[in-house]
């Protein structure tokens, strides 16, 4: 890996391999969301991020985190995804929805040094970065914009 030059912010259409494998030779770590049918290999076992949720996490495991105004039960797994030889996922529940399927969120992190708050506190920049977007794109019409050269 270059020098740590950032981490890059994404939500769960863009956290495969390959591209976070081209931030990571760029110096960038990966701090985004997952989808919750994403395998991993928790003790050597394949296993959904749904599946492992359900049959091996309880509140016991958990901790409770606060997050802006929010809290939620974190539950903290660092090992091999598919294609990912070593990253945190951070497996979620709101505080008043532990064990319900629908509410299930997860988050990679490919920084194993940092802490639960510290990435649940970059990925929750990145949610300002999506309502900059959107307003460029409906305020300014920058979705309608097209450029044809230089």
């Amino acid at each position: 890996m270059a020098e740590r030059q950032g981490d890059a912010l994404m939500d769960s259409w863009y956290t495969c391999p390959k591209i976070v494998d081209a931030f990571f030779a760029k110096g960038c770590h990966t701090i985004g969301a997952l989808k919750t049918n994403r395998i991993i290999y928790h003790q050597g076992i394949r296993i959904s991020i749904s599946e492992f949720a359900a049959a091996c996490i309880r509140k016991s495991d958990a901790s409770l985190v606060t997050v802006g105004k929010g809290r939620y039960w974190m539950y903290r797994y660092e090992g091999k995804l598919n294609g990912i030889d070593n990253a945190v996922v951070l497996i979620s529940y709101p505080e008043k929805a532990f064990g319900k399927p629908e509410a299930l969120r997860a988050f990679l992190c490919t920084d194993t040094a940092l802490e639960t708050s510290v990435i649940l506190q970059y990925y929750r920049n990145r949610w300002d970065i999506e309502v900059f977007f959107k307003q460029q794109k409906n305020i300014f019409g920058f979705d309608g914009y097209q450029m044809r050269s230089a």
